[in-house]
């Protein structure tokens, strides 16, 4: 293979077929979403590079595979047993959503079972974080200016933060005698005494951190965006004498995240049952993202968070660092075919993923791949809703440009 990269375009082709209806509620689609089927495929091939399990969020332990799901679901008591009795366990549930992890080889028992109705699959988020105190005027509040009546500086607040790990023993986090503002820190990443209601990960006490028994870093993977982000929402500026963040006076609650979704939404719940268990109102912040979904707030990933607030109960979320990012494209059909493109690395080690969402109708879809001659490379057939095609190459001179699926 060439050493140096090559590039080639695809574009996606739609075609509005308006004699087909299309439904526009979850539960009214098919049972499987496109990711899982595109994982389904994947683990069928039996050919997934460490890379890809990394790329995918999967993780191999001496049991087998692991996947991370988020079923949609009747209220069903059963169900619970179920999963567990397929080797499975349950995360976070609430109302009609519940993150679920199941062993590869039963997955598709799982996606047979009557109480399942819906079966999702998440990539991994990123972290994303952006500006601080004096671009949202949260000074002004610390002073307690008018309107006010008087300062707020977090007292008596919970912060939650999810995230790739805390420095706890940053000045940024203690109190005037010394002792750490850290109430919990829950260590997704490694597991030598798992916190109540979930059984992985390791949870340290503020004790802990006094003691110097907690061994939670802020790392290796993305290491410091996690203090970072700690000390722009509750540091109280100690370490310089500045950099104040928005709630300098508040408790935190610390979750260090591998960053699988069904794991961050675990990370919201876990953070809120401690606040409860305080009496304590609480804000989980999520500095981190994924362009997956069609951030409608329709998405299981995004009902289960949203069930997750209530009074006393918030989450907020970066606006993340990829507005100048060319992600997103849109189209209007009319029974008729358009096309849009977009650049493709050539590599061995990165999949591009695309989703489409739209309403009314239903769109047949097909793929071209050419050259950065915008010479035809070749092109797929036209795939129906609830079809699909796997493994099939552009290629042209004895050079592969790479393997697509829809």
């Amino acid at each position: 293979m060439s050493k140096y990269r090559m590039m080639f375009f695809l574009f996606i082709v739609f075609l509005l077929c308006s004699k087909m209806l299309f439904a526009a509620t979850l539960f009214d689609t098919q049972k499987v979403s496109p990711y899982v089927k595109i994982l389904l495929n994947r683990l069928e091939q039996k050919n997934l590079t460490s890379t890809d399990y990394k790329e995918m969020g999967l993780k191999k332990s001496a049991a087998g595979l692991e996947i991370p799901l988020i079923l949609g679901k009747n209220t069903s008591e059963s169900l619970r047993r179920k999963i567990q009795m397929l080797g499975g366990d349950v995360g976070t549930e609430s109302g009609r959503f519940m993150t679920v992890y199941v062993p590869e080889d039963r997955l598709n028992e799982l996606v047979r079972l009557d109480e399942v109705k819906y079966v999702s699959y998440f990539l991994p988020a990123h972290p994303a974080l952006n500006v601080s105190v004096p671009v949202i005027q949260a000074n002004r509040v610390h002073e307690g200016r008018t309107p006010l009546s008087r300062p707020f500086k977090g007292k008596n607040i919970v912060i939650g933060i999810i995230d790739s790990g805390v420095d706890y023993s940053s000045s940024d986090f203690r109190n005037p005698d010394g002792s750490t503002r850290i109430l919990y820190i829950w260590d997704q990443t490694t597991s030598v005494k798992t916190p109540a209601h979930f059984n992985y990960g390791t949870e340290w006490t503020s004790s802990d951190i006094n003691s110097g028994r907690c061994t939670e870093i802020d790392g290796p993977k993305n290491s410091g965006h996690g203090t970072h982000v700690t000390g722009i929402a509750a540091g109280n500026g100690a370490p310089e004498g500045k950099y104040i963040g928005v709630a300098p006076e508040a408790d935190i609650i610390f979750v260090k995240t591998d960053f699988d979704f069904n794991h961050i939404i675990d990370g919201a719940a876990y953070v809120f049952r401690h606040a409860e268990d305080l009496k304590k109102p609480a804000v989980v912040n999520l500095s981190l993202g994924t362009q997956q979904g069609p951030h409608d707030g329709t998405s299981p990933a995004a009902q289960l968070l949203a069930a997750e607030v209530n009074r006393g109960k918030i989450i907020v979320a970066a606006a993340s660092n990829e507005g100048n990012v060319n992600v997103h494209t849109r189209l209007s059909l009319s029974n008729e075919t358009k096309a849009t493109g977009f650049v493709a690395d050539f590599n061995d080690k990165h999949a591009v993923n695309v989703a489409v969402w739209y309403s009314g109708g239903a769109i047949d879809i097909a793929l071209a791949g050419l050259d950065t001659g915008l010479n035809l490379l070749g092109s797929s057939a036209w795939v129906r809703p609830g079809n699909r095609i796997s493994d099939k190459t552009f290629s042209a001179n004895g050079k592969s440009y790479g393997i697509y699926a829809i």
